[in-house]
């Protein structure tokens, strides 16, 4: 008979030996830097004048029709998560913090590495609307982008 009770002990044992960093990705900022650091091959040296006149014209078609009650911190916001719009990145954790049959993150990072590989060199910005339901697999490590 295979005894799971011990050997769970016995693992926890080895990994807590081992001193793990652990990190809560319940938090939204965090949870988006590492889907962009998994995602995309240094994340952290972004393009900023490119990144900014691609959020300045979309702040500048946001002004009329759309009332953004803090537009500098929505701006800024735009930035730290390109190439995803904010809202996508919000509605994809709403749907995968209530799904319960997948890991929220890896779901998420899944649906946006098949959007990156579809979609990355037409659009300036990845948006809500170029999702598609036949986005479910993840990009093998080798395939990660540049932004």
């Amino acid at each position: 008979m295979f005894d799971l009770s011990r050997r769970k002990r016995r693992f926890k044992k080895i990994f807590n030996r081992t001193k793990p960093v652990r990190i809560d990705v319940s938090v939204t900022e965090d949870r988006e830097k590492i889907v962009l650091h998994r995602l995309f091959e240094d994340s952290d040296k972004k393009d900023l004048d490119k990144i900014e006149q691609i959020v300045q014209c979309y702040m500048e078609k946001y002004t009329e029709p759309i009332r953004i009650e803090n537009p500098y911190k929505y701006k800024q916001r735009m930035a730290e998560t390109y190439p995803f719009h904010p809202l996508l990145l919000e509605t994809l954790t709403q749907i995968y913090e209530a799904a319960t049959e997948r890991q929220d993150i890896r779901g998420m990072m899944n649906v946006l590495a098949e959007m990156v590989k579809e979609n990355y060199d037409k659009r300036d910005l990845l948006l809500i609307c170029d999702l598609d339901e036949r986005f479910s697999f993840s990009v093998p490590e080798g395939k990660k982008k540049r932004l």
